[in-house]
């Protein structure tokens, strides 16, 4: 209604409109206040309160054990796994208990100067050994990504503990001048499994059976191939009939 037809009401009529428009802004603001008290009884005014979390969780370790790592990746792996810090920081993360072994070194250039004494890695371990933690790390791997597989394959179960020959070990490559990767801590030589069900399998007796325990030996020793520089067994020599022999020790072999 514009100012002029307004003006032309009478007085009652007026009023009559102002007393409609005041009972409507009435209603309303008395429907406003109603809806937002119930809201304040329904709810308390700082119920359930919870703060928000800026916080930025923390990042994966740079070298991640527990994910699955291809072939093409070796070369990724190996390079993080040279890194000790890294390499340790890895270990533990998959709850692997290690020791710092202090420096080493002899008259005939055995020795290292960084290395950690393990009593397993997936599985434990017959004895405890001394090793690089590079190695640490591959064996890892190689645990979680071949044998533990295998085992569930080949034998319905898993490996509990493994038969370790030796680690770290002052000698020579039998027949030559040459220092073995022992001698470093850079190889492992493992003579056998033992199962979670309490089955033991021997590298000697059993690798050559057409058994689901030899099965099970060939296709780790297969598969220790793709993760290690140097892989022997009974297929190499006589002198590996009873065990791996598996290095990081650089050059290339699978036997």
């Amino acid at each position: 209604m514009n100012i002029v037809a307004w003006m032309g009401l009478n007085l009652k009529r007026r009023l009559h409109y102002i007393l409609v428009g005041c009972a409507a802004m009435l209603a309303l603001a008395g429907g406003t206040l109603a809806f937002s008290g119930s809201i304040e009884a329904s709810t308390p005014r700082f119920a359930n309160f919870a703060r928000p979390n800026f916080d930025k969780a923390p990042p994966p370790p740079a070298l991640d054990l527990a994910r699955r790592w291809g072939l093409a990746e070796i070369g990724e792996f190996t390079r993080l796994a040279s890194d000790e810090g890294i390499c340790r920081e890895a270990l533990s993360a998959v709850g692997v208990n290690w020791v710092e072994t202090p420096a080493q070194e002899s008259e005939i250039g055995c020795g290292f100067e960084s290395a950690i004494g393990v009593s397993g890695t997936l599985a434990s371990y017959s004895v405890p050994s001394t090793m690089t933690c590079p190695l640490a790390a591959r064996l890892y791997l190689w645990e979680m990504e071949v044998v533990a597989p295998a085992a569930e394959k080949h034998l319905g179960t898993t490996i509990a503990s493994i038969d370790v020959m030796g680690t770290f070990s002052c000698r020579r490559v039998a027949g030559t001048a040459h220092l073995s990767k022992h001698s470093f801590g850079e190889a492992i030589d493992i003579a056998g499994f033992k199962t979670a069900d309490g089955r033991d399998i021997p590298v000697l007796r059993t690798y050559r059976t057409d058994s689901p325990e030899g099965q099970f030996l060939r296709e780790i020793r297969r598969g220790a191939c793709g993760l290690f520089d140097v892989t022997l067994g009974p297929d190499f020599n006589l002198d590996h009939a009873n065990h791996f022999h598996l290095d990081i020790g650089g050059g290339y072999a699978c036997h």
